[in-house]
């Protein structure tokens, strides 16, 4: 048996990957991690483990599925004595349901207030980014509020310096973080990204003396007033 764990909502997804591991481990199964860099290894790993004694194994892998390789040996290996747990970032949830129709897929999404958020992070617009923000609180992990800024504006960053690696975005999203780059004066922009990873560092030191979303709160109204 297969089993898919997806989706943007990475906080979420984790805590479900967490929990049915510990589920199988209470089942009595062994949980044993495949290390994936290539088709042949995923193979030669989980076909030797799974032969070496009688107990019950539970196989693990990371991030597979955007190769088609990947996919096929994956089909192959699909057993019911030994299945195969798949946490997976780079493969859509809707691709994962259309070449694996007999897994069990689990799905979580972010709201899609965040994305609208996202894109009114700009100057000028702080009434706009309160509201939302505040809509999102209670289903958006705030470590996960602070991840997607701070990838957007990165994102922003790279569009705006017009840098080499924005090939890597699709041409749509370069239209559309052209758009809200024209709001944003470089250096203040690139001053607001310094701020993300001041309160990320803040979080994980412990010396942050109130919540990312209160920081945020503060981060905004300073720069998007």
């Amino acid at each position: 048996m297969i089993t898919i764990i997806c989706g943007d909502d990475i906080v979420k997804s984790r805590e479900a990957l967490v929990n049915l591991k510990k589920v199988y481990k209470e089942k009595s199964y062994e949980l044993i991690d495949i290390d994936s860099n290539s088709v042949d290894d995923l193979r030669k790993n989980i076909l030797e483990r799974a032969s070496l004694f009688s107990q019950k194994r539970l196989f693990f892998i990371h991030g597979v599925l955007s190769k088609k390789g990947n996919r096929d040996v994956v089909h192959q290996l699909d057993t019911q004595d030994n299945p195969i747990l798949i946490w997976e970032d780079k493969y859509s949830d809707k691709d994962i349901k259309k070449n694996f129709p007999k897994a069990k897929v689990l799905v979580f999404k972010l709201p899609q207030t965040i994305w609208k958020l996202l894109d009114n992070i700009y100057p000028r617009n702080l009434h706009t980014v309160i509201l939302l923000t505040r809509s999102i609180i209670d289903s958006v992990d705030e470590n996960m509020l602070l991840y997607m800024l701070q990838k957007r504006t990165k994102e922003l960053i790279l569009v705006k310096s017009n840098s080499k690696h924005i090939v890597k975005l699709a041409p749509w999203q370069i239209t559309k973080l052209s758009s809200q780059t024209k709001k944003w004066d470089m250096n203040k922009l690139y001053k607001f990204y310094q701020k993300l990873f001041e309160i990320e560092k803040g979080t994980k030191s412990g010396s942050l003396p109130y919540s990312i979303y209160d920081a945020l709160d503060i981060l905004f109204c300073f720069y998007l007033q």
